[in-house]
């Protein structure tokens, strides 16, 4: 029988333990190919928005295959691992290392073909229907056309093929310098070996401190968003590879040597081998975990990009028409305006600008009643009832996510220092507020600077009929001088539709995530109950209840999912609180318990 017979016939016998691995990198590599055929598909052309979807796309190309380099890094480690435990018996069997890591490459190199076929044929069949679902979920309304064209698979095939046969390679080299000695003692990897409480003790330290110092940066990221999110990243990271490699193996030792603890109800079946098995596999357990961190962090954002659109459409839907003119000007253009249109409502704004330069550029003030009968107006309230001469309000802008550090606790104007005592994001201004920076002062102070600053004259127009929305911006556009400016809100808010493709996008990112993780459980449960089979049938045959064996494996199989659920629970919160803070949304509890609820609903079923 030659090698490559050899590698087919393992391959077809091993298939039900390759069989996880296989779904997971082929329904990968299917969602891979989905959003390339979504990046090329030409009905997207008709969007408003579509380069912004195109660039979120192409980022999740990226992702996702950056997530696969590393899943195949890891699943080819895993599978390595497990065939040098058979490659002892191949020595006494005569093979030399080179043949056996021909053997090895072959049948690696058959796990990835399937995957490749099965992934890209998925592809084919259902990437019409992908795109459909993405608009669907995205509520964006086009008309789609067929077209096949393989030629669009031909550079993710590639990053695939390479990606993979990196690992092969890096495998067969693995095994070619290795010594007969290495491979024959990988047979006795399932040997029991004591853990150092030391070292246990001291990863269990660490653990904890990297966690804490993870959560604290994801709570406190509006100081500086981008560097504390990365510090919160690597620090929660660390910290799972260090509780499931220290602190959890050191919590169950101590449990063992508790003997009232250990020979009650049967723990003695289960725990022993629950504390090898988390030696053994804690780098996988952590993983798992980390992927369920990843899928949840992004079911999280898209139901948070969601609410973030519709909360863009409220700010943009608050005015119509914004318009800076010379005073006088606001009964002129209501007359225009209600001559396309009835005016739903409309008011006028004394903006007080307080540093030199161009209108964008520069900083107002804005006086505490007229921000009181603007929200009085629009139906909106002010959370500060009233405010002192020494402070002011910040009037935010509403922002997809804002990673730029918060603003500090006070603010100098002209020579005066001002404690900041609020900032509120209520659309007062409408869309405004994300163009300029303005800051609400008492009446006082107010008029205090109106007697030696400029006076920017805002008037805002809300119109009862969208239709004549064009109609009115071009007569506007021919009726406003060079001096003056014109900010219009379309109704059809173009500008954010891309918002709405993340939750679709997000939705089909976590669903890989979750997928591989539950694949990886799978995959080492599967191999580990093989290895514990033998255990088992010898307790059944010398007299063991089998519902005590049954309870014991039950047990044992709960832990390995329990674990890397409560972390991921734990951790959502906080999670949950950093996007919260970068979106600017008070409260997305309601969001983090329907993602805990898809997370968990995946794993029961």
């Amino acid at each position: 029988m030659t090698v490559s017979q050899l590698a087919f016939r393992n391959f077809k016998s091993n298939f039900k333990s390759y069989l996880s691995l296989i779904v997971s990198l082929s329904f990968t590599w299917m969602i891979i190919c989905n959003f390339t055929y979504a990046a090329n598909d030409s009905s997207f052309d008709a969007i408003a928005a579509y380069d912004q979807i195109q660039v979120i796309i192409v980022v999740i190309q990226f992702v996702l295959i950056c997530f696969m380099f590393f899943y195949v890094w890891y699943a080819t480690n895993v599978f390595l691992t497990q065939k040098k435990k058979e490659m002892g018996i191949y020595i006494f069997m005569g093979l030399n290392n080179q043949r056996i890591g021909q053997l090895y490459a072959l049948e690696t190199l058959w796990i990835g073909l399937v995957s490749l076929v099965i992934g890209l044929g998925l592809a084919i069949l259902t990437s019409q229907l992908f795109v459909m679902v993405l608009m669907k979920l995205s509520e964006i309304s086009i008309s789609t056309q067929f077209s096949f064209d393989l030629s669009i698979y031909l550079i993710p095939c590639l990053c695939y093929i390479v990606i993979y046969l990196i690992f092969v390679i890096k495998g067969y080299l693995n095994i070619v310098t290795s010594s007969v000695l290495d491979m024959v003692q990988a047979t006795r990897a399932n040997e029991y070996v004591p853990m150092n409480k030391v070292v246990l003790t001291g990863k269990s330290i660490i653990g904890i401190v990297m966690m804490s110092a993870g959560f604290y940066f994801a709570l406190d990221v509006n100081q500086d968003a981008f560097n504390y999110i990365l510090m919160a990243t690597v620090s929660i990271i660390i910290g799972i590879y260090m509780l499931f490699g220290g602190l959890i193996p050191l919590v169950l030792q101590l449990l063992i040597k508790n003997k009232g603890y250990l020979y009650h109800d049967s723990r003695v079946l289960w725990m022993n081998s629950m504390v090898f098995r988390i030696k053994q596999n804690y780098r996988s357990y952590a993983m798992v975990c980390v992927l369920m961190l990843c899928s949840i962090t992004a079911l999280i954002s898209g139901f948070a990009y969601r609410q973030q659109y519709y909360r863009f459409i409220n700010v943009q839907d608050t005015y119509t028409y914004s318009i800076i003119a010379a005073d006088g000007q606001y009964d002129m253009y209501y007359e225009l305006i209600s001559s396309k249109s009835d005016i739903a409502y409309s008011n006028q704004v004394q903006l007080i600008q307080v540093t030199s330069g161009q209108f964008w550029g520069s900083r107002y003030l804005m006086s505490y009643s007229q921000a009181q009968q603007l929200a009085d107006q629009l139906s909106l309230t002010l959370e500060r009832p009233i405010i002192n001469d020494d402070e002011v309000i910040n009037l935010e802008g509403t922002y997809a996510m804002s990673l730029a550090p918060s603003d500090s606790d006070s603010v100098v104007i002209g020579d005066t220092t001002y404690n900041v005592v609020d900032t509120t994001t209520t659309p007062l201004l409408g869309d405004m507020q994300r163009q300029i920076s303005v800051y609400i002062v008492s009446d006082s102070v107010y008029y205090d600077y109106a007697a030696s600053s400029s006076i920017i004259n805002l008037y805002n127009y809300k119109i009862s009929n969208n239709d004549v929305f064009m109609d009115t911006y071009m007569m506007l556009l021919d009726t406003i001088t060079d001096e003056d400016i014109m900010y219009a809100n379309s109704p059809g808010h173009e500008g954010v539709a891309w918002m709405k493709t993340l939750f679709s996008i997000a939705l089909f990112t976590a669903m890989v995530f979750v997928l591989a993780s539950g694949c990886i459980l799978i995959m080492k449960l599967y191999n580990d109950s093989l290895n514990e089979r033998g255990r088992y049938d010898t307790l059944q045959k010398i007299g063991t209840d089998r519902k005590v064996l049954v309870t014991s494996i039950r047990n044992e199989l709960a832990f390995a999912y329990v674990m890397p659920l409560m972390i991921m629970t734990v951790s959502s919160f906080f999670i949950t609180r950093c996007i919260s803070n970068v979106m600017q949304q008070a409260n997305l509890l309601n969001v983090q318990i329907i993602c805990i609820g898809i997370i968990y609903a995946f794993f029961i079923i």
